[in-house]
């Protein structure tokens, strides 16, 4: 990653939306057209374990150039409360009303509701196999991590709904077997 000027301030969780090259990250992906090959990647490591919600990803650098909002993919990867990587790809939906040079949003979401992500409580996020539509560039000036924290349930609780439908269940195995003791009796 390097500023678009080389003597920038901005950094991805600062908390501010960047709006000029200095505050702005700019990054390459493999075989840009200058021959640089890179292939970025960003880590997020939480203090706590997370289910995430959704990832907003501001372009910044709103007036100067095209290059912000040209992403159109990533991948992101979970490290889960076990230490086992989940990962799925997703395509972004760009949002807002901030526009580039010419005149594509800038700002893009993706949306873990639903996929196969949903509900996994994890302390790192990685985001990485981005793909984007100018030249393999892209930058970004803050990324936003929206979730819940996790809380791991009691061990010495059985949830209610779960010991109901265990009794059912064996409730329901015992009239089978009743049942079809009573007709090889009747035959």
């Amino acid at each position: 990653t390097a500023t678009y000027q080389g003597v920038g301030s901005g950094t991805l969780n600062d908390g501010i939306i960047g709006n000029s090259l200095g505050t702005s990250q700019l990054f390459v992906i493999p075989s840009a057209t200058d021959g640089t090959l890179i292939n970025p990647a960003i880590f997020a490591t939480m203090a706590f374990a997370y289910t995430i919600d959704h990832i907003d990803i501001y372009g910044g650098d709103v007036p100067q150039n095209f290059i912000p909002g040209a992403l159109t993919s990533l991948t992101v990867e979970l490290l889960d409360i076990n230490f086992v990587t989940h990962s799925e790809t997703f395509n972004l939906t760009p949002f807002g009303t901030f526009l580039n040079s010419n005149g594509d949003p800038v700002n893009d979401t993706l949306s873990l509701i639903g996929s196969s992500l949903e509900g996994i409580a994890a302390y790192t996020v990685t985001l990485k196999d981005f793909q984007g539509t100018v030249e393999n560039w892209f930058s970004i000036t803050e990324l936003e991590i929206y979730g819940d924290r996790y809380v791991a349930p009691d061990p010495g609780v059985v949830p209610e709904p779960a010991s109901i439908i265990v009794w059912g269940g064996l409730a329901a195995i015992g009239s089978v077997i009743a049942y079809r003791r009573k007709r090889r009796c009747a035959a």
